[in-house]
């Protein structure tokens, strides 16, 4: 998932429901607001994570950085500032856009696999998100993941 271009731009109707996913909306809910069935919503879903070259089974939090990447939704701005994260910290947040799963994830941060649940929780606690969808939503919003890279921490904070 180097890759954010698109293989086709998105429909209009594509952008809405990646908006609104990227907005934290589920799926229910964004039939809803559409007044659009649930498996349409779905179809949108499956044709935007194909364009952004999203295997199916890939985590919602590299579906939401793909498309926020891509620019083809806009990061709600978060109601708090943004934290001062370390170095480790701001590799962690790198290896969290870049891979799906947990022990992907710590060896691109290069921790210890026994210890990527204590340091993921430390960095959901540190940015206040719920989960990974959330921690890749607020760092878009506070400008720390920029268009395929993750900014250098603060004043060399963890250097």
């Amino acid at each position: 998932m180097n890759d954010p271009a698109l293989s086709r731009p998105l429909t209009p109707r594509e952008q809405s429901t990646a908006q609104d996913l990227v907005n934290g909306k589920a799926v229910p809910e964004i039939a809803r607001a559409h007044y659009v069935a649930q498996s349409t919503v779905r179809g949108r879903l499956y044709s935007v994570r194909r364009k952004l070259h999203c295997p199916y089974h890939c985590a919602l939090h590299l579906v939401l950085h793909r498309i926020l990447e891509a620019t083809e939704a806009t990061a709600p701005c978060p109601s708090t500032p943004a934290p001062t994260l370390g170095h480790e910290q701001m590799t962690l947040l790198k290896a969290v856009t870049e891979h799906g799963t947990l022990l992907e994830i710590a060896r691109g941060a290069g921790i210890a696999s026994r210890n990527v649940h204590a340091e993921i929780g430390e960095l959901l606690y540190l940015t206040g998100s719920r989960d990974l969808a959330d921690l890749v939503r607020r760092a878009h919003g506070w400008g720390l993941v920029t268009s395929q890279h993750v900014k250098p921490a603060a004043n060399g904070a963890g250097q």
